[in-house]
């Protein structure tokens, strides 16, 4: 599972990309580029058996920044093609893990949590069965910490419809383009506003003007955990409410058997959390919360 940043602004994440693919068999008499002329290959101008592999049925064939893909067409860049450039995949869930089929847009981290309505770098839609993508590629060179996936109704209807916009940080990186990657198997959460309503008489939250932050702490193998607080990383000083398997009672001192927590309110923002459970170490997070949104985070055990 990757490092997923809470948006509650640790949602910082990550990208990349880069070049070319081809036709094959001399200028006199190019092929289409398939697996059984030019064998596996992924973008590039490559010697196979001796054969130069092209796009189109010249070198040079794209402009404007295009790259060939497997079967010799112009594309846009794409996954670790062009650096910066990425694409996402992955399932769409309700906090109870069922998949669900909504809207789907990877975000920046600082416009996630600064804008009140984010730029959406890919926009599309989850199945039945809550699959997604791969998105078409978009340009992270200037999309600092890592990635954040928004999930909300189809339509984007805000806190309206059956979902609260949630955003859950995917991946996070540095500003090495390098380390930039396409983002495979991605699990990204979303709560049902029915949720958010059973919520409302917990002290402090206000999911309209503050928002909040949950998410799940789990072990290296990727397992809830019971008995972890989150904690502010400069005292220790617990940051969250802890709902019980039923989010009936939210006086438990720690995660229940679900591994669940939720963030109502911080003092400032960014904010660096970690995680305190007997027998785990954990890395910092930032944290944030904005009115009107959801920042979900796995906070995830080292090894």
């Amino acid at each position: 599972m990757k490092k997923v940043l809470a948006l509650s602004m640790a949602l910082a994440m990550i990208l990349v990309l880069g070049v070319v693919l081809m036709h094959c068999g001399s200028s006199e008499s190019m092929k289409a580029c398939t697996t059984d002329t030019c064998g596996a290959k992924v973008c590039g101008i490559y010697q196979e058996n001796g054969k130069d592999c092209y796009c189109g049925t010249n070198k040079g064939d794209c402009t404007s920044g295009l790259i060939c893909n497997t079967a010799g067409a112009c594309v846009e860049p794409c996954c670790n093609q062009q650096a910066g450039f990425i694409d996402v995949e992955g399932i769409t869930l309700a906090v109870d893990q069922t998949p669900v089929s909504v809207a789907v847009a990877p975000i920046s981290p600082m416009d996630a949590l600064m804008n009140p309505n984010p730029t959406k770098l890919a926009d599309l839609e989850s199945g039945a069965d809550g699959k997604f993508g791969p998105t078409a590629c978009f340009d992270t060179t200037q999309v600092q910490l890592g990635l954040v996936v928004l999930a909300d109704d189809k339509g984007w209807d805000g806190t309206g419809g059956n979902f609260f916009p949630t955003g859950t940080g995917v991946d996070g990186w540095t500003t090495d383009m390098s380390t930039h990657n396409c983002i495979d198997g991605a699990k990204v959460f979303v709560v049902p506003n029915t949720m958010v309503a059973g919520m409302a008489a917990v002290p402090g939250f206000d999911a309209t003007n503050k928002g909040f932050a949950m998410g799940f702490v789990v072990d290296a193998a990727g397992q809830p955990i019971a008995g972890a607080k989150v904690v502010k990383k400069s005292d220790g000083a617990n940051v969250a409410l802890y709902p019980n398997a039923t989010f009936t009672d939210f006086g438990v001192t720690g995660t229940s058997a679900t591994g669940i927590y939720v963030i109502t309110d911080l003092p400032s923002s960014p904010y660096t959390i970690t995680v305190d459970a007997a027998g785990h170490t954990f890395n910092d997070h930032q944290a944030g919360l904005k009115g009107g949104f959801c920042f979900f985070l796995i906070i995830q055990a080292n090894e």
